[in-house]
Formats: structure tokens, sequence, C-alpha cells
């Protein structure tokens, strides 16, 4: 969808400095949805009360509209007089940013007058108190009741629509209430048609704190004039799991057609999964000094503080085609600083397996970007070999036309074939052969310790001559008292990791390791993981964590 313009939109917020909140940048897209993580104290909340100060009540407009000011928000008491509080805003078009500052006459600058027009709505989360609570009515009362807009009108439909089909109820009405008794004389109702009780209508004393806050989210939205600036704190207080996601869903979907922007706060990990739909910073507070820091994407320290589960941050599934390869990828994996990024390494126990596992992920994913699969690099690892090696995994045969294979299937196994990267294997040798090639230069070299060239003469004296897995099998047996099953493992995962440890110094090591080492920077990155800087050899990994 092509963007609107939208007049005076936000581009870039810099906090230099309100209470704990210190040089703390956020960027926007004129129209879109925003959302900002944290835990409990990390300033969400004071970002999006900077946010509803910047503008002034917009010209011409006929709905109701607040001057938010700092003044407002940031009142002084004891020990804090917000004195020295900057902050910075970036307006589209305007060559010059606006500084707001609180003066030492104790106001703030630049006056509410000399700022841009704009229609500001901020919902904060004191709109998710239930009516009932802000009344002190106990005695019956009627009250009046007028729609929010005409009956049949397009944002009645859409209102109800919506509101119904967030929180799975089928409303017939909905509006603004008002009474004369009590404390609280203007509210909301709605009317629903219940299976039980027929046509019930309703005041916002009794709707549940979630319903409410509903209303009022869709409502303002769906009210609010193109190119209106709109900030919600905390949606998700009172919802369920599946009324944020639709009600995010819904929020970008105004956002485009209105050319909207709307920022929330959040705690909900469930943003998570929406990553693609809306621009995500998080606020993290440093443990060690208190200084809150902001990052776009989603941090995983962020995403465990606030679930108080480790497993968050393991987001990357390897699946691998034997217990070599799987040492090799821990090797890989802590070199790196990443393992604990990783779920889980899983054995496919041969190649062809791995060829099966790639099938049944794309089948059941459509954007399986956690997962890699990793060959050895002695077979198949051409692009074309790999989707020869699909034919027969991933097809539709009861739908494929007579001249081949459908579009659907040719995106899976394209997909599957991009899920597998393989070691760099010279001619294709299987990866206990490239050990041995590769302690065998080391010998010739002269870079060999005493054990390793006995290892090697052990192996030569072997008849007939083993090679790669077979050579391996055989050491390790010569080496143990036992001739068990388990015994000969337990004594060829010490050959496997010290053959490791020997090798990993070397240029062949290097090159050989590279193309999966640089796949799982890639993910750790596209997964805020990890910040990647590269240099010519390898890239060197800075954790934000």
């Amino acid at each position: 969808m092509s963007r609107n313009k939208t007049d005076n939109a936000l581009l870039k917020l810099t906090i230099h400095q309100l209470q704990r909140l210190r040089d703390i940048t956020v960027e926007f897209a004129p129209i879109g949805v925003t959302a900002i993580m944290g835990v409990n104290g990390s300033g969400k909340s004071t970002i999006l009360r900077a946010l509803a100060c910047i503008y002034q009540p917009s010209r011409n407009q006929a709905l109701p509209q607040t001057a938010y000011v700092p003044a407002d928000f940031f009142v002084p008491y004891d020990g804090y007089d917000w004195s020295e509080c900057r902050f910075e805003a970036w307006i589209e078009g305007q060559e010059e940013s606006r500084i707001f500052q609180r003066e030492d006459s104790g106001s703030w600058s630049p006056n509410p007058s000399n700022r841009f027009h704009r229609y500001v709505k901020y919902i904060p989360i004191s709109e998710s108190i239930p009516d009932i609570e802000r009344d002190d009515q106990k005695d019956a009362f009627s009250f009046n009741r007028d729609s929010f807009w005409e009956a049949e009108s397009p944002k009645q439909r859409a209102f109800l629509r919506r509101v119904g089909e967030t929180l799975n109820r089928d409303y017939s009405n909905a509006g603004s209430a008002n009474k004369a008794t009590g404390k609280l004389h203007d509210f909301m109702f709605a009317e629903v048609n219940d299976r039980a009780h027929g046509n019930l209508a309703y005041p916002s004393h009794y709707m549940g704190a979630g319903e409410q806050k509903i209303f009022e989210i869709v409502k303002s939205v769906i009210n609010a004039p193109r190119g209106a600036l709109i900030l919600i704190e905390e949606p998700e207080v009172s919802l369920h799991s599946k009324a944020m996601h639709d009600l995010v869903l819904f929020l970008k979907q105004q956002a485009e057609e209105k050319s909207l922007q709307i920022v929330i706060t959040t705690h909900w990990l469930g943003i998570t999964s929406l990553a693609d739909e809306v621009s995500t910073y998080s606020l993290t507070i440093d443990p060690d000094n208190d200084v809150v820091r902001c990052c776009p994407g989603f941090l995983p320290a962020d995403v465990m503080a606030l679930s108080g589960n480790r497993a968050d941050i393991r987001r990357i599934t390897v699946w691998v085609e034997d217990v070599l390869a799987e040492r090799f990828v821990e090797h890989i994996a802590n070199h790196l600083g990443i393992r604990r990024f990783i779920k889980k390494i899983g054995i496919g126990r041969s190649a062809r397996n791995l060829f099966s596992i790639a099938a049944g992920i794309v089948i059941e994913n459509d954007n399986p970007s956690d997962v890699l699969i990793v060959g050895d690099g002695d077979r198949d690892t051409t692009d074309e070999a790999k989707r020869n090696a699909m034919e027969g995994l991933i097809d539709i045969e009861d739908e494929l036309p007579v001249d081949g294979p459908n579009a659907w299937v040719i995106e899976r196994r394209n997909r599957a074939v991009s899920l597998i990267c393989e070691f760099a294997s010279p001619n294709n040798i299987n990866p206990e052969t490239f050990l041995l090639n590769t302690a065998r230069e080391m010998v010739s070299c002269g870079r060999a310790d005493q054990w390793l060239q006995n290892d090697l003469q052990e192996i030569s004296r072997i008849r007939p001559a083993p090679t790669g897995k077979e050579a391996f099998y055989k050491l390790a047996q010569s080496k143990c008292h036992s001739e068990g099953p388990e015994a000969v493992r337990s004594e060829l995962a010490r050959l496997h990791e010290m053959y490791i440890q020997t090798i990993q110094s070397t240029q062949a090591w290097r090159e050989y390791i590279a193309p999966v080492e640089r796949r799982l920077m890639e993910m750790c990155q596209h997964h805020r993981l990890i910040a990647v800087q590269t240099t010519q050899e390898v890239s060197q990994v800075v954790e934000m964590v």
C-alpha cells in the first residue's frame, strides 16, 4: 500500500534527560505502529508522556482534544524538580529539531502555542480502571444512551465488528451514556445479542476491565482523523493474549488506512511474534549501574526479564548428521559466544534424514528463520542436488499439473534448500577424514604433539587400512580396556574432542567451518540476539545481553 502524506509526522525522539532516562533515542515510521517494551520502571510511560507534549491541538477539528503539556506529567516533588531535563523531537519536513526543556523559572519551552498542530490522543493505563470502581452509586439508576455514530454508519459497523471479533461477542450497539446521579456521570454502554438472555443492554459499570479497555481503544482509533498520533499505555492490561494479538493487528490496519502513527508501551511477550507488523524498541536496565538502555528489536535479556524464563532467549534449533557434527557446532557456538541462544542441536543420523527434516519443517512452518540444518559437505552440496533430493519429500500428488510441480511445491522445495548449510569440505570428504587429513598436515609441518603422532602411527599399522569413520572407530577400540559398545563410544567422543581442540587453531579449520559460522551469526543477528561487526576473516560478536 502506498503511503499517504502525514502532516507533521514525528520521525525521532531523543530524551537527553528525563529522570532516570538519559540519551535514549526512538525512531518512528511516518505511518505505522511502534511498540516500546521493557520491565516495570524502565521508563516506558515517561517516553509516552513526552510524546504527548510535542504538539498542540489540531486546528479546525471538531473532535474534543487535550492540550498536553510537560507540566501536567512532570510535576516537581521532594528531591527532584526536573531541572536540566530536556528532550528533542524531529518532525517530518523540518530541517531543525524542536527542543523541550524545563527553564529556571519552572516553565517548559517551547510555549504550547509555538508547537506544531496535530490531533493527539493519549490513552493512559488509568482507562483500564473499571467504571464501577470510579462511581459511588450504590442504588438503582437509569441512564440515557446515544450511539457513538449513526446506527448503520460505516464507523459504527466497523466498531461493532472489530470489538465483537476481538472479544468473541455479538454486539448490536454501543455508545456514550450519561446519568445525573452518582459520582460518574459520563460513561459507555453496550448492547449484546446473548443466546441465554436475548438482547442485553448494560453500562460500562458492568463491563469487564478488558472489555472496557477494548471499547475505549477501538473507539478512539476509529474516531481519530487522518494523520493523528495515538498513544496507548499498556493495552494488554486485562486482555487475554488472543485479544491483544487481534488488537495489535487492528491498530496496524487502521494506521495504514488512515496514515496514523500509533505508539504503545507493553509487557506483552506475544509482540515478539508480530516483528514484521510492528516496529519495536526494548528498554533494558543495566543491573550494574542502573542505566536504562534503548535498542531496536527484542533483546533476549529483556524478554527473559519479562517472563522470568531463561529458555526465552533460546531461539535457534540446529540439526546435524551425527555426533561429530554436533561437536563441531558446539565448538563454533562456544567460540562465537552464542551457545546460550541455541535451543537444541538435534541429530538426524543420516544425510537423507536431514532432507526429510528440512521438508517437514517448511511444510509446517511458513517462515522457519530459527532453524539451521548442517550437512557434512560430503554429498549433495549444490542447490540443484539438494532440490533433486527434495523430490518425493515435498509434493502434492493429487494437485500436480501435467507439466510438473505447482508453484507451492517449487517454493517449498526452494525454502527447504535454503535451510541447509554445509561445512566447506575439501573434495567433499567426510568430517572424520577432514580431521585426520588436517592432523597429518600438522605432523608434516612439525606442529603436532607426540600423542597425535602416536595416534596416526597406530592407525597406519591397522590392516586393512581404515579411513574416515572406521579409522577413528578402530583407534578408539585399540585404546579401550573393554570392547563393550559404551566404552568404545566414550573413547570415540574423547578422541573427537581432542582432535577438534588440536586442529581448531589451523587455517583449514577456519575455512571448513566458515559457512556454518556465518549462517549462525546471521540467524542470531536476525533475531536480535547479537550485534555483528564484520571483519575480513571472522565476524566479531558483541553480545547485547
